[in-house]
């Protein structure tokens, strides 16, 4: 078995000629979902983590989502310190009301967006549920995350996306 590491272009080299079987994947739209009880310092950390300290990988984040119940309090911050580092942020309505840099406005294509760049785009959603479902309609099963002190919430998470490395 072969299991290619690197761009996108060389796993779809590999798997049209290879002669043995191949695992391999094409794209990592990566989310982090920050749930209404995440420490705002520790979501801070793990998403400029996430997102700037490679941004062009497939396990880096590309996409946000921050619960409503949290949004007015933890929107400008994260934003504001990915922005400071060079970041794009592309936004939902709701986002753009919370955050006072520059923001583009998100279409659909950005949800299914690999930007492999210092891009995010960022969502509002209602709870946990509505995370689940966008990442289980608009991720690629590479790897989500949830940032949340709750315990019942995290393992409600963990168990519902379609992802191969869920993390909490």
């Amino acid at each position: 078995v072969i299991i290619p590491r690197g761009g996108e272009s060389l796993v779809k080299i590999v798997k049209a000629k290879a002669k043995v079987p191949v695992i391999g994947h094409l794209a990592g739209i990566c989310h982090v979902f920050v749930h209404k009880n995440a420490n705002l310092k520790m979501a801070i950390k793990i998403i400029e983590n996430a997102k700037m300290r490679n941004v062009s990988i497939c396990g880096a984040v590309e996409t946000l989502l921050i619960d409503m119940k949290c949004v007015n309090t933890h929107c400008q911050p994260i934003l504001k310190n990915l922005f400071k580092l060079g970041c794009k942020i592309i936004g939902d309505k709701v986002i753009k009301e919370n955050f006072s840099g520059k923001i583009k406005i998100a279409k659909l294509k950005d949800w299914n967006t690999e930007y492999l760049s210092p891009t995010i785009s960022v969502k509002s959603v209602d709870g946990v549920d509505e995370a689940i479902n966008h990442i289980n309609r608009h991720g690629t099963g590479h790897t989500d995350t949830i940032i949340t002190k709750n315990n019942k919430i995290a393992k409600k998470f963990l168990l519902n996306i379609n992802s191969s490395i869920a993390v909490h």
